[in-house]
């Protein structure tokens, strides 16, 4: 039997991120210019196929200026839990037909 292969891709907009931080009150801790180094992890590409790496890398920086006051046991994973649940998006495309076995 034939299984096609699905490949997905994760992206993210700009504009979501910042109301995603805005909405949350993160990144309180940063300057201007870590904000635009952040969303410049995204731009390049327009965010699409953003890699798990990348995804991360928005994540510690979010977290790295943030205020968790009270929430100790928060950590990078988690803001890229909320990250991957509230900001990215996804789509789904055929690559090709793999034998299934």
């Amino acid at each position: 039997m034939n299984t096609p292969k699905i490949i997905e891709h994760r992206c993210m907009q700009v504009c979501r991120l910042r109301s995603y931080c805005i909405k949350h009150d993160y990144f309180t801790r940063g300057t201007n210019e870590e904000y635009e180094a952040m969303f410049n992890l995204i731009r390049e590409g327009r965010g699409h196929d953003l890699s798990t790496e990348t995804l991360y890398q928005v994540a510690k920086a979010i977290y790295d200026h943030s205020c968790w006051e009270g929430f100790d046991d928060v950590d990078v994973i988690d803001v890229m839990a909320g990250l991957a649940k509230d900001v990215c998006e996804y789509y789904f495309e055929y690559a090709e037909y793999a034998e299934e076995g």
